[in-house]
């Protein structure tokens, strides 16, 4: 699924995944919360190729079923002795 990808600023931590529609398109809670975002890059979202910080099964069915995915980016570590 080929999808364009907003973020905010690293602090923030706020990601927007679209399937090739415009923030205007978007209700007025998604465009709220999307209003610091800027174009990150295009990704396909593939389920079986992990990407940093997002859950992509959790993504591609938010995509399929609202048109799109907001969240706050994860990042877990792991410390394994």
């Amino acid at each position: 699924m080929k999808v364009d990808a907003y973020m905010s600023n690293p602090r923030k931590k706020l990601l927007l995944v679209l399937p090739g529609k415009d923030i205007s398109e978007l209700p007025a809670e998604v465009q709220k919360f999307a209003q610091d975002l800027k174009l990150h890059d295009q990704w396909d979202l593939v389920p079986t190729a992990p990407r940093v910080g997002l859950n992509i099964a959790e993504a591609i069915e938010s995509v399929n079923a609202k048109g799109y995915y907001a969240s706050t980016a994860e990042v877990r570590v792991e410390m394994v002795e």
